[in-house]
C-alpha cells in the first residue's frame, strides 16, 4: 500500500459531514452503498452474499441498495423480490435497506453519506455510478468484470475485486471500513481521478487518442503487408529444367 498522507483533522471533518448526511437520510452505522438501475448484470445478487465478512467485523453496518425506480416495471419488481429472497435466505434481511428511488438532486448527498461504494457488476463496460461516487469523495470498490478498473490505481484511487468471489469482495469492503487513513486516501485521490480523467472532455480526448493509435497501427500493418507482398513479387523464380 502506498504511503498514506492525511491528517486527523481532515478525517474528523469527513466523519462529521458523513454522520450528518446519514441522519438526513435516516441511516446509521457504517453504510455500504450500491446505486443504479435494476438489472441482472449489476450483480446485486453477488453483493448481498459478500456482506457477511463485513458484519463479522462491523455489526452496526448496513447495505443500502438504492436501486428503486420511480415507476418499476414488472421485471424490476420481480428482480427486487428475488434480491429480498436472497437476503431472507441468508438471515440478513434486517441489515439490507432497499432504498426508494434517488432523484438527481439528492444523489451527491447519498454518495457522500456512504462509508464505501460498491460496484459489484458481473458485466460492466464502464460505470457512471462508480465515477460519480469517486467524484463525491466516497471510497469505492470496483468490479474486475468490466472496464473501469483498468483505469484506476489499486489502493490509491480505488480498490477492485472480483464480485464472483463473495469472500474476496467482502474483505475488500472491510479493508476500506477498517482503516480510516486508507479510506481517506481513496476518497481524496479517487475524487481527483474522477474529476480529471472522467469528464466528457477527458473521455473524448482519450477516445481520440486511442482511435488515432488504432488507425496508426492498422496503417503500419498495411505497409508491412505491402512491403512483404512486394518482396514476394520481385523474387526470381528459377526456370524449370
Amino acid at each position: 500500500m502506498p504511503c498514506l498522507r492525511t491528517t486527523s483533522s481532515k478525517l474528523r471533518l469527513a466523519t462529521t459531514i458523513r454522520s450528518l448526511l446519514k441522519g438526513d437520510l435516516g441511516l446509521r452505522g457504517r453504510v455500504v452503498l450500491a446505486l443504479g438501475r435494476i438489472a441482472r448484470n449489476k450483480g446485486y445478487d453477488l453483493l448481498i452474499p459478500s456482506m457477511p465478512p463485513v458484519w463479522e467485523r462491523f455489526p452496526d453496518a448496513c447495505l443500502v441498495l438504492a436501486i428503486g425506480a420511480p415507476d418499476p416495471s414488472s421485471d424490476e419488481v420481480r428482480m427486487l423480490g428475488e434480491l429480498r429472497a436472497i437476503a431472507d435466505s441468508l438471515g440478513i434481511a434486517e441489515r439490507v435497506v432497499f432504498h426508494h428511488f434517488i432523484p438527481g438532486e439528492q444523489l451527491a448527498d447519498c454518495y457522500r453519506a456512504a462509508d464505501v461504494f460498491a460496484l459489484s457488476s458481473r458485466c460492466e463496460p464502464f460505470s457512471m455510478t462508480a465515477i460519480e461516487a469517486m467524484a463525491c469523495g466516497t471510497p469505492t470498490v470496483i468490479t474486475t468484470e468490466g472496464g473501469l478498473w483498468h483505469y484506476v490505481q489499486w489502493g490509491v484511487e480505488a480498490i477492485y475485486a472480483n464480485p464472483n468471489d463473495p469472500d474476496a469482495f467482502g474483505h475488500s469492503l472491510c479493508d476500506v471500513l477498517t482503516f480510516p487513513q486508507v479510506a481517506e486516501q481513496l476518497a481524496e485521490n479517487g475524487a481527483r481521478k474522477a474529476r480529471s480523467s472522467f469528464t466528457w472532455t477527458a473521455v473524448t480526448q482519450r477516445f481520440l487518442s486511442e482511435s488515432l493509435q488504432a488507425i496508426q497501427g492498422k496503417a503500419a500493418i498495411k505497409r508491412l503487408h505491402s512491403s512483404t507482398a512486394g518482396r514476394r513479387t520481385n523474387r526470381v523464380i528459377p526456370a524449370a529444367v
